[in-house]
Order: C-alpha cells, then structure tokens, then sequence
C-alpha cells in the first residue's frame, strides 16, 4: 500500500471490492500513516502525500458487506473508528494530493474530502449516494466537504443523491484540477517539485491557521514562524 516515487505515495489496491474502505484497511492506513509521519520527522520536513487507487473506482465508501454482518453497535463503532483515522489523513502534515483515477462514491467522497489537493480524471465521477442505501454523511464529511461546498450547495447534492461528472465537480470546487491520465505522472512530479522549493515548516501552520477558531489562535501561529530560522534565511535570500 505504500512506495515512495517521489515524495510519499499511499496506494489503495482492492479492486475487487471497488477500495471499498474495510475497518482493516482503515488500520492499515492509520499505522503507515504514523510511520511516514515518523520518517518525516526524522528529516525535519513537511513532505508531500499522494493518494491513489487502483481500478475503476477511487473509494465506493464502506464495505456494506462487512457491514452488515457487523450489527448496529459494532457497526456505530467501526464508523468513529474510521472517521478518527480519516480525520488522521486531514492532519498530515505537508500537503495531501489526491489522484481520482475513478469514481468516487458515497462515503468515498467523505474520504477524499481530507485531502488539501484534489485531482481527477476526466471520466471520473463522483457520487452523493449516501440516501442510496439510507444513510447521509457519517465518516466526518460533512467537516470536511463544507471546506470545500457551501452548506447550500451540500444540502442540496447530499438530498438530491446525485452523480457529478468530474467538469461538474470542478465547477462546484468539490475537486481542484482535472488531469488526463496521460499527464499525471509528470504533472505529480512538478506539483512535489514545487512544494519542495517553499518552506518545509509552514505547510501545517498555514493549513492550521485556516482552521483556526480565532483571530487569536491564528496569531499565535503565525507568531512561532516569525524571525524563525528558516523565516529569517528566506527573508535573506529575497532581499538580496
């Protein structure tokens, strides 16, 4: 599930099951998850994550089989379970980059939400399902997706139950970029590229100081930054 092309690259590979997001699979995430974030910390940088799946679909959400042998409790429990590693993916702490390389359906959309870069696929597409099988928002999307649509907009796709096509997607900011397949290689490589150049230390903080909840809260890390080393050097470099 896991290589390092350039950068770090997380790899889901269950087409089987459409990378339907079993509870294992969520662990297996969460413990990679933890010893990339480890590595990273041991080169003292804020590295780029991608994330990409194999086959036609990106994530179909749950493992409605799985599911379903669960029974209630157990199945309330695998969900905050799930939702607290996703919500582990939100907090990485350079830049996420999603690849959507197929559909992306119900509680897919949820997971993909975590990511601060979202890329697709032409032929892709993305589907509100959850009223599909009696649900609605369950893994923390609705957190994450209101960073992205407008609580308007959310309402309005969650209770229609619909499928966007990727342009539809882009049109609405639910995705960031539409890539042919044929360009996503090098298209990955410039973007890391790119990251690298900036400073590896404010990747967290600027995505921190968008989610802070005062004025106050985003002072205070925007003060840890400032005459900071790196700040310091940059500084340097620019007003020579």
């Amino acid at each position: 599930m896991v290589s390092q092309p350039y950068g770090f690259e997380l790899r889901l590979d269950d087409v089987q099951n459409r990378n339907a997001f079993r509870l294992s699979t969520a662990r297996e995430l969460r413990g990679i998850l933890r010893k990339l974030k480890a590595e990273a910390r041991r080169k003292d940088q804020a590295t780029t994550l991608v994330y990409r799946a194999r086959g036609p679909v990106f994530c179909a959400g749950g493992h409605l089989h799985d599911y379903e042998k669960m029974g209630a409790a157990a199945g309330r429990k695998a969900n905050r379970e799930i939702t607290g590693i996703v919500d582990e993916l939100r907090q990485w702490g350079g830049l996420s980059l999603a690849i959507v390389e197929g559909d992306a359906l119900g509680g897919g959309l949820e997971m993909m939400a975590a990511f601060d870069v979202i890329w697709s696929v032409p032929e892709a597409m993305f589907g509100f399902w959850q009223r599909r099988v009696g649900l609605s928002l369950g893994w923390g999307g609705e957190r994450r997706l209101r960073d992205r649509l407008s609580t308007a907009r959310l309402r309005q796709e969650i209770l229609a139950a619909r499928t966007l096509t990727a342009e539809a997607a882009l049109e609405i900011g639910l995705i960031d970029a539409i890539v042919p397949r044929a360009q996503i290689e090098s298209e990955i490589r410039d973007f890391v590229a790119r990251q690298r150049s900036l400073s590896s230390s404010t990747a967290q903080s600027s995505k921190s100081i968008l989610e802070a909840k005062s004025a106050a809260a985003a002072r205070r890390i925007f003060d840890k930054l400032w005459w900071s080393e790196e700040h310091r050097a940059r500084l340097k470099a620019f007003t020579r």
